[in-house]
């Protein structure tokens, strides 16, 4: 399964954390308004 990441604050940041460990799970894509937050997740 792919997903995106909208608004990557702290909590976003937690989940993202825990999904990408499944072997299923690919994060795809970040947005932010910010190109430097968007880019370091």
């Amino acid at each position: 399964m792919k997903f995106a990441i909208l608004a990557p604050g702290g909590i976003a940041n937690t989940i993202a954390q825990a999904a990408v460990r499944l072997d299923e799970i690919e994060c795809y894509a970040a947005a932010s308004r910010s190109y430097d937050r968007a880019k370091a997740c």
